[in-house]
Parts: C-alpha cells; sequence; structure tokens
C-alpha cells in the first residue's frame, strides 16, 4: 500500500541522514588531525546528483585517506 511505501521511503530517509550525519562527524575529527580525506558515493554523491541524500538507498560509510594516515585514521 501508499502507507507501507511511505513508511519503507522513510525509514531509507532516516538511515541515511544518520549515515550522513556521522560522515560529517568523521570527516571532522580526522580534518583536526590535518588528515585529509574524499567521501565515496553514498550520501555525498546523492545530495551532488539529485540535491538529496533521501534519493538513493546508502548502506555503509566510504572514505578515501592517504596511505600515510591509515592507521591514525583507522
Amino acid at each position: 500500500t501508499i502507507g507501507t511505501a511511505r513508511m519503507i521511503g522513510l525509514g531509507a530517509t532516516m538511515r541515511n541522514m544518520a549515515i550522513d550525519a556521522e560522515l560529517r562527524r568523521i570527516g571532522e575529527l580526522l580534518a583536526k588531525q590535518s588528515i585529509p580525506v574524499a567521501p565515496l558515493k553514498g550520501t555525498p554523491l546523492a545530495r551532488q546528483l539529485f540535491g538529496s541524500v533521501s534519493a538513493r538507498q546508502c548502506g555503509d560509510i566510504d572514505m578515501l585517506v592517504p596511505e600515510r594516515h591509515w592507521e591514525v585514521a583507522y
């Protein structure tokens, strides 16, 4: 039903918002240590391509970190 589809969409949006908040939190922590990071796919891609984090379903956080910073970033 429409109600079920709406609830599924709302759940996906809420999950993506939580993932996006965590991505930002991690990025800020790494930036404070002068560690460059580049987010991949996920909520940044959804925002850039579709204007909203709810435009595609995301399941994890993917970030590129220079190899020399892996130990600290991990």
